[in-house]
């Protein structure tokens, strides 16, 4: 499958709030994979 990684500074992610578990200003980095398309 395709992957892609996806970069969210943290000025569009949760900020200088942070949110649970994510401290403030956090960049955000996710690594996706499509498995499956229908």
């Amino acid at each position: 499958g395709e992957k892609a990684m996806i970069f969210i500074p943290s000025y569009l992610g949760y900020g200088s709030q942070g949110n649970g578990p994510i401290p403030p200003n956090t960049d955000l980095i996710f690594e996706i994979e499509l498995l499956d398309q229908q």
